[in-house]
């Protein structure tokens, strides 16, 4: 497997557990509970542990970025914290990580969660497609280097005790 499709498939693995354990796996008692009106700070503690492994420079902005994917109506551009208000094609800005997001989710219901069985031809050029589309700023740049020089090759694995301590 190239270098690039292990750096696709573990944005999509990241991705994908960003979604499971900020929307689908929180462990509010009541099925109807809307963690980003009861409990952000969990929220945000689950998106910082995704992001525990990418560089520290990066580390606010995809955090952000999760809380951005899951919460989008708790987060807006002030002056005050400008990581809300990059424009899509910087990495140091939420939206780029958001959109990172998005992008894995669309593919992952489009070619299918179980990542062993993925082919991981057809989700790289969803991936980068997805991407684009989201920010055409991002179009005919390197911005896919940039960020396989910085994501960490093999899926993220949060112990289940640091989910549900």
């Amino acid at each position: 497997m190239t270098r690039r499709r292990r750096t696709i498939l573990a944005v999509a693995v990241t991705a994908a557990a960003l979604v499971t354990v900020g929307l689908g796996a929180y462990g509010g008692d009541d099925p109807e509970e809307n963690p980003c009106e009861t409990d952000l700070a969990r929220v945000f503690e689950l998106a910082a542990l995704e992001s525990e492994r990418l560089p520290e420079e990066y580390r606010e902005a995809a955090t952000a970025g999760g809380i951005m994917s899951y919460c989008p109506e708790q987060v807006s551009c002030t002056e005050l914290d400008p990581i809300w208000c990059a424009p899509c094609e910087d990495m140091h800005g939420a939206l780029f990580w958001r959109n990172l997001d998005v992008a894995s989710t669309r593919c992952n219901a489009k070619l299918g969660w179980d990542y062993s069985k993925v082919d991981k031809v057809a989700y790289e050029a969803c991936f980068v497609e997805k991407t684009e589309q989201q920010c055409p700023a991002l179009e005919g740049t390197d911005w896919h280097d940039r960020l396989e020089a910085v994501t960490p090759k093999q899926p993220i694995r949060v112990p289940y005790e640091r989910l549900y301590p």
